[in-house]
């Protein structure tokens, strides 16, 4: 199943302010320095990112079997939240990954740690905030 979770992406380069709220998966495998979101073309559109701004830069990553995948980054391009019922979403500033063949939003580690969320149970879904009590268990979205 993978946890996946609620999202709020807000444009600070492309469409400034634009927003899209989004499903995201947390990808623990994919291991970046800095906060990184990798978002298909559709979303990156909504956002003003795509056709791709001057400033993207070609970077290139390893996918499983370690295939070398070509994908589009924009220093600083956006904010994410989570978003939940019982809290304010918190903002954090993240590179955007831009990939043609993309279907998914994709949170890095990096990422996933920036918004304190801790995976409880990749198979079944479960996460939480860090902050929460041992008891609490989201359900993936």
């Amino acid at each position: 199943m993978g946890v996946r979770v609620r999202l709020r992406v807000r444009a600070l380069k492309g469409r400034e302010g634009a927003e899209a709220d989004v499903v995201a998966l947390c990808n623990t495998g994919y291991e970046t320095e800095d906060p990184e979101v990798t978002l298909p073309t559709a979303i990156a559109a909504e956002l003003g990112l795509w056709p791709l701004p001057q400033e993207a830069e070609v970077c290139i990553g390893e996918a499983y079997g370690g295939t070398l995948v070509e994908a589009h980054r924009v220093k600083g391009a956006i904010e994410v939240a989570v978003l939940v019922e019982d809290r304010l979403p918190v903002f954090t500033r993240c590179h955007a990954v831009i990939h043609e063949r993309e279907r998914e939003v994709l949170l890095s580690d990096a990422t996933i740690s920036a918004l304190r969320i801790e995976i409880i149970d990749p198979k079944q879904g479960l996460w939480r905030f860090v902050d929460e009590p041992k008891d609490v268990k989201r359900a993936s979205a």
